[in-house]
């Protein structure tokens, strides 16, 4: 709207005043505009539980934007009215093939609410994953993807986030949008034979799926990392918290959360397990990937390298070492919070672009980035602990511009990388890590106590753990039945 009003005010300067028919055009283009915005939120409402297939990320930033679009037709009616009319009806015609799907959902609302929750009711999970949160936050769940798809329990993602489950990879898994608490226990009780709550994350919502007694809630986390945000009293209410190995358990005891034994369970990373190679011989340094995680939702929560290494680390191997071959791949929240880091990244991107560096989309598997690369430059994050699994050399990012002894206290997993300063040279680094590496074997130390020993399946722990859980929540359930039972023999 607001670039609606730049153009009108612009062209009503050049042209000394706006006629009637251009004042029309300019209504019409607005109240299309408006409902393009609120053809989702319509939808919403009458359809607000229901099965959400995935969407590519460019179809969704393209819907997005068409309202933008739009504002062109303006253009061109100060050019030639009529033909501004023209393009107005030509773009009529392109909405409604682009929105008749969505067309169809509000006409036949009733009909499509039916056969949703028919398809819902005939999934018969024994496994949810409930996410919410940023659109974004999808990634929280990819990840998750090739081990529920792995296991003997048949699976559904319940999200609060349309925007959630349309950025989804492509999966078998059924993922359900709620629009409200009522949706959500909708779903829920649809699925009859459901028994466990998986939850990657702890946003405010989780409080409202908690409240299902009946249900084991297990919190599986989206990465293991020596972030503050990994400790958090939220973590006292769930039943089980899958752990990816003895480092979880002491970071937690050591902020001083009364965690109960009987909640822990050492599943290790099965995802990791899944898709990452581990390296076993010698390599020379040919191709390095920088992942940097995003600036976090909060100050002490950011760990970002990107506005004081990143263009920095780029320009001086490209410029240095050409024959390297780099891959970046930012967080998908980055510059979310932070207009500095927005910027940052941005320039970061041009300049990948201008020097055919590698950019992996939000929708890319950042383990594809590990395996494809020698050396790994990342910060604080989930990042450095799963690529311990590939066994290659990892440098860590020094953005909090910590002391080396106050790093490797405080943050535990970087004894396995190398620490790069503000004013160190990567090449240098880069360098002496391909003559000698010298810290491989603390590698392999961090990673036993970090991600669990590489000599046992992570995927078959976290699969026996679900078999565990399936049967306590049966016997739980058993129990509360009897339990009602006798309390209604005992009323009659």
């Amino acid at each position: 709207m607001f670039l609606n009003m730049v153009i009108v005010f612009l062209g009503a300067f050049i042209q000394n005043g706006i006629s009637l028919g251009l004042l029309s055009l300019i209504t019409l283009v607005g109240f299309m505009q408006i409902a393009i915005l609120m053809i989702s939120a319509y939808i919403n409402v009458l359809l607000p539980i229901r099965i959400i297939e995935p969407s590519s990320t460019t179809k969704i930033t393209k819907k997005r934007n068409l309202s933008k679009y739009l504002s062109v037709l303006i253009i061109i009616g100060f050019i030639s009215l009529a033909a501004g009319y023209i393009s107005l009806f030509a773009a009529l015609l392109s909405l409604f093939f682009y929105f008749k799907d969505d067309l169809k959902n509000i006409l036949f609302h009733r009909q499509y609410l039916k056969k949703h929750l028919t398809n819902i009711a005939s999934i018969n999970a024994e496994v949810c994953l409930f996410i919410s949160g940023p659109a974004g936050a999808a990634y929280q769940v990819n990840q998750w993807l090739p081990v529920l798809e792995r296991l003997n329990q048949k699976c559904m993602i319940v999200s609060r986030r349309v925007g959630i489950c349309k950025r989804l990879n492509k999966t078998k898994i059924p993922a359900i949008y709620v629009r409200s608490v009522h949706d959500l226990e909708q779903a829920f009780n649809l699925n009859q034979n459901l028994k466990i709550v998986l939850y990657p994350a702890n946003p405010m919502q989780n409080a409202q799926v908690l409240r299902n007694l009946h249900l084991q809630h297990v919190f599986i986390n989206h990465g293991e990392s020596d972030k503050v945000v990994n400790q958090s009293k939220f973590l006292l209410a769930y039943d089980k918290l899958f752990l990816a190995g003895k480092l979880s358990f002491d970071r937690l005891i050591s902020s001083g959360l009364e965690v109960r034994d009987s909640q822990v369970v050492y599943v290790g990373r099965p995802q990791a397990e899944i898709s990452l190679i581990k390296n076993t011989q010698s390599i020379k340094i040919k191709t390095i990937f920088y992942a940097p995680t995003w600036e976090g939702f909060v100050d002490n929560a950011n760990y970002t390298s990107i506005i004081m290494f990143g263009l920095k680390i780029l320009k001086e191997i490209t410029t240095k070492k050409p024959n390297i071959n780099l891959i970046f791949k930012p967080h998908p929240y980055t510059g979310i919070r932070s207009e500095q880091t927005k910027r940052a990244l941005q320039s970061i991107l041009e300049y990948c672009t201008a020097h055919d560096i590698t950019v992996l989309s939000e929708n890319e598997n950042i383990h594809h980035g590990m395996n494809q690369c020698d050396l790994l430059i990342t910060n604080i994050s989930s990042v450095l602990n799963d690529f311990l699994v590939t066994n290659k050399p990892v440098i860590l990012c020094n953005s909090l511009g910590l002391s080396k002894e106050q790093l490797l206290q405080e943050y535990p997993s970087s004894h396995a990388a190398y620490l790069l300063n503000e004013h160190d040279s990567i090449i240098s680094l880069v360098k002496m890590i391909d003559d000698t590496d010298p810290m491989s074997t603390e590698r392999e130390v961090v990673r036993t106590y970090s991600m669990g020993s590489p000599h046992e399946s992570s995927l078959q722990k976290f699969q026996l753990a679900i078999d565990q859980l399936s049967k306590l929540s049966s016997a739980r359930n058993s129990t509360i039945n009897q339990n009602y039972s006798l309390e209604t023999e005992g009323q009659k």
